[in-house]
């Protein structure tokens, strides 16, 4: 018996668009949260910060904070995928942390500025790996 050489993805990772064809439905919005495109794409990004990049855990655990809630207010948006956020996306995420909500205090410009060099590296991997077209957080000033 042989050994495959086709790729393979753990359940829930985040695939490229040239491995899933790009055909498949997308889930529904209210789906965005745990399990969706866009977490997997999270998760993914985390794996790679604490393996490749050897970030200390109190980082980790700061980026995963803020990720979880950057794909929370995506989902709200109606964003399943990393590859369907635009620009408008990533500003409307930074004025929900600067004014805060039901569940989360208002954050400092200091705080919500971290908060966007996570999701900054998020869409700068996303891109790199395959999973987005383009950076659409690249232009964005906090």
């Amino acid at each position: 018996m042989g050994t495959s050489h086709r790729p393979t993805a753990r359940r829930g990772a985040a695939l490229s668009p040239s491995t899933t064809g790009r055909s498949a439905a997308r889930p529904p919005a209210e789906d965005a949260g745990p399990g969706s495109a866009l977490d997997a794409a999270v998760r993914t990004y985390l794996g790679h910060l604490a393996v490749e990049r050897g970030l200390a855990a109190n980082t980790l655990s700061s980026y995963r904070r803020d990720l979880r809630r950057y794909a929370q207010v995506q989902g709200e948006r109606g964003r399943a995928g990393i590859d369907e956020i635009a620009e408008d996306d990533v500003r409307a995420f930074l004025v929900s942390l600067r004014e805060g909500d039901d569940d989360h205090p208002p954050l400092s410009a200091g705080s919500a500025a971290r908060a966007l060099v996570a999701v900054r590296g998020l869409h700068r991997f996303a891109l790199r790996e395959g999973l987005a077209p383009g950076d659409p957080a690249h232009e964005v000033k906090p």
